[in-house]
């Protein structure tokens, strides 16, 4: 959509069809997942465990990349989902305004043309000795931005528009309805713009170049990706991780939140969820595999071993990497 994104666009739009690709990629996410822990458990941990060799370890290195593929997959597919879902979720506020005001519009007999004005008809209206006048129809254009004060009698030299005074020009009042409903599809296009905007430039950031090699490197650019679809999707995901709670309330947020929803956040937010106590330790494990890549990465740059015990656990890290990053 994106620049030339239209109110024909929006109130036509099927936010389905946005869920549905979502769930698609969802189902791709999933396998990618299944797939790496295959690798890990079936294939990786039986070579080490049976064979001491150069082939083995040649082999075993090209294990590895293939699990970190898998891992990059089931990240990038589940943000791509997230923000899919988010899009749809946020759209549907501006496109609900946008329809209300079409539906006035058409009890109204309003015309809207294709950039948003709005037409209205000529109508009769009596000046103060009671006397009817024709009030000629017009055309208005919308703004985006909510009056600050009412409008006053006119700039100084124009025609009263008050009946019964010389020089009366009659004063349609369709032309005030007019101008609120083109007003209020001004706005509804400006905030559904602004979200398509954001959304079209978190979903560039998530395509992949051709013949990627997902190194560790790529894996940790996936934390600045989880990052821009979190804050694209803020208002989708709702208030947000109750950081500052006890573990109990915590734990009685999580279990509020609906399968799918919990699977988003430990998606796109992982590095949180994995150090929250209150939330179960089999989404908190999940939530940590997610995270591990970006993790060993930073304990590499640092000098410690994660399985020799050097370096912060993953709960100290979580907290690092959210001071480094806020």
């Amino acid at each position: 959509m994106t620049g030339t994104f239209t109110w024909q666009q929006l109130r036509d739009l099927k936010a389905s069809e946005f869920t549905e690709a979502g769930d698609k990629w969802h189902e791709v996410s999933n396998r990618s997942d299944s797939d790496r822990a295959r690798v890990d458990r079936a294939m990786s941990a039986k070579l080490r465990e049976t064979q001491k060799s150069d082939s083995a370890a040649a082999a075993l290195g090209k294990l590895q990349r293939l699990s970190r593929n898998f891992q990059y997959l089931h990240t990038e597919c589940g943000l791509t989902r997230t923000a899919l879902n988010g899009l749809a979720g946020d759209l549907a506020e501006p496109q609900n305004q946008l329809q209300q005001a079409l539906a006035d519009a058409a009890a109204l007999n309003f015309t809207v043309h294709e950039d948003g004005s709005v037409s209205y008809p000529a109508t009769e209206v009596e000046d103060l000795t009671e006397v009817k006048k024709e009030a000629p129809g017009s055309k208005v254009q919308g703004s985006s931005r909510l009056a600050l004060e009412p409008p006053g009698l006119g700039a100084r030299g124009q025609s009263p528009l008050y009946p019964g005074y010389s020089g009366f020009k009659p004063l349609n009042p369709n032309a005030a309805k007019a101008q609120e409903v083109a007003d209020r599809i001004a706005r509804a296009m400006r905030s559904a713009r602004e979200m398509d905007t954001r959304y079209a430039k978190t979903l560039s950031g998530l395509k992949a170049e051709k013949s990627l090699d997902v190194t560790e490197a790529t894996l940790k650019d996936v934390f600045r990706d989880t990052s821009d679809v979190r804050s694209a999707a803020a208002m989708y995901l709702g208030k947000g991780i109750p950081e500052d709670k006890i573990p109990a309330e915590r734990k009685q947020w999580w279990d509020g939140l609906s399968d799918e929803q919990r699977q988003e956040y430990l998606e796109t937010a992982p590095d949180l969820i994995g150090g929250l106590d209150g939330i179960p330790a089999v989404s908190r494990d999940e939530a940590n595999r997610n995270y591990l890549p970006v993790l060993i990465d930073s304990l590499a740059h640092q000098g410690g071993d994660l399985h020799s015990g050097e370096g912060p656990n993953l709960g100290e890290q979580h907290r690092q990497d959210r001071r480094r990053t806020s």
